[in-house]
């Protein structure tokens, strides 16, 4: 029984030189899978593959949701040892900035493969993709010099700066109006002339992954940007955003072309997506123009002051001015400090209240991203299995319905990672404060008593 315990006590917690056999167990299973799936080998050394390389994969799933705390918390704290990275932690806008940057240079590489593709193939959908990317780059880089430039005009005056931004905003707005206008025209051409053109599965599965991730990855930094309250930092998520379901459009198209077997019409299939798509990008340039018109007129009437410490004429001179600074600990720099006084506390403390404590924050934090995951994985099959009873069986009406069910389940994989983790704040944090006051006073009285 102590044996047994022990095994499961090392899955919870591995160490060592595991974690190197379970990485190089993990790739090479998946790769023997790749490999068999590209040969057609279906005998039993295939299941036994399949299974060894799910097996892994969710275990080494567990392991890194285990360890990413204590990994990202190292990093940051490297990051931290010098200004430039300390930076681009710290401040969710220069990283925006800087993301969008290495964005721009892979659409332009986009551009360059599409490119390629539209000469080669004679295709215009492809070199309309081509222009897309091109253009999608422009309108990024306009944003960024843009914000340097304003950056440079407000000369360190923040109510003029925002000014500015919000200029920019409903400049990108204006923008992706013009570019859907021409996106319009070339899905149109692309559905009623069955322009599309196939590529290898190996690229079809590799594109996928790809599209999926953007759509996720910019979903999320949406309603991030939506917080942090800058109107260029919305203003090139919202780009990040169009340029996902641009992607997510040309995936689904390659897919149809790819397994569409026969005479088989798709036309309903792209209609509905490649209107989905337009319509959703249309929408976003409209709602920038109307927000920034509506916060521009606000601030000309009231200007907002971005800094009430910089206002001129409402501060005493310095000679007579008093002013503190309070800053509480952060959730981090909590447990640093719990981390260093768990050393100093007396053993009844160690085994009971901070183990107690230590256990309801590991729930607080795991659970949410555990549920979150699931619900992510779900959606994916879910969408896949929608696409399959498009492309496979013909289902056109309900495949489409099916994968938008999975498709929305992904995108609510963030919500439910917030809102559980709300929920079990809200649950655990009263017994998790009071642990945590008990500990600090028992430490406090310790120190007293001294």
């Amino acid at each position: 029984m102590n044996k047994k315990n022990r095994v499961l006590e090392f899955l919870k917690h591995p160490h060592g030189l595991f974690l190197i056999l379970l990485c190089l167990l993990t790739v090479g299973s998946i790769a023997v899978s790749i490999f068999l799936v590209v040969i057609s080998y279906t005998g039993p050394l295939a299941y036994v593959s399949y299974i060894l390389a799910a097996v892994s994969l969710a275990y080494s799933i567990y392991v890194i949701v285990h360890f990413s705390g204590s990994i990202k918390q190292r990093a940051i704290a490297a990051a931290k040892k010098r200004d430039l990275t300390r930076r681009f932690v710290e401040n969710y806008g220069f990283r925006t900035v800087v993301f969008a940057v290495v964005t721009s240079a892979i659409n332009i590489g986009y551009a360059v493969f599409y490119g390629v593709l539209g000469i080669v193939a004679h295709s215009l959908w492809h070199g309309a993709l081509a222009g897309y990317y091109i253009f999608l780059s422009a309108v990024r880089c306009w944003a960024l010099f843009s914000g340097l430039k304003a950056s440079k005009q407000a000369k360190d005056d923040p109510s003029a700066l925002y000014l500015y931004k919000l200029k920019i905003f409903r400049g990108c707005g204006i923008f992706l109006i013009v570019l859907d206008v021409a996106l319009s025209v070339v899905v149109t051409q692309m559905v009623f002339t069955d322009s599309s053109l196939t590529h290898g599965e190996i690229m079809a599965i590799a594109s996928a992954a790809y599209a999926f991730y953007k759509i996720a990855l910019a979903v999320i930094n949406l309603f991030k940007a939506k917080n942090w309250k800058d109107p260029l930092v919305q203003s090139l998520r919202n780009i990040s955003l169009t340029d996902a379901l641009v992607s997510l459009f040309a995936l689904q198209t390659t897919l149809v072309a790819l397994y569409s077997v026969g005479d088989r019409n798709m036309t309903a299939l792209n209609i509905v997506v490649g209107a989905i798509v337009c319509a959703a990008t249309v929408g976003i340039g409209v709602y920038m123009i109307v927000r920034a018109g509506v916060l521009l007129r606000r601030q000309r009437r009231a200007p907002q002051r971005m800094d009430e410490t910089e206002v001129p004429g409402e501060n005493p001179p310095a000679e007579e001015k008093f002013s503190y600074t309070y800053a509480a600990p952060t959730a981090r720099e909590r447990r640093e400090i719990e981390e260093i006084r768990r050393q100093y506390m007396p053993a009844k403390a160690e085994g009971t209240a901070l183990e107690q404590l230590k256990k309801l924050d590991r729930r607080v934090h795991k659970v949410p991203v555990v549920a979150a995951a699931c619900t992510g994985t779900v959606g994916t099959l879910v969408f896949g299995l929608g696409m399959a009873m498009v492309l496979e069986w013909a289902l056109t009406a309900g495949g489409i319905a099916v994968a938008a069910v999975g498709a929305v389940m992904a995108v609510c994989a963030y919500f439910v990672n917030r809102g559980l983790r709300a929920k079990l704040k809200d649950k655990y944090g009263p017994e998790i404060l009071r642990l945590s006051e008990k500990i600090l006073q028992g430490g406090r009285a310790e120190a007293e008593q001294k």
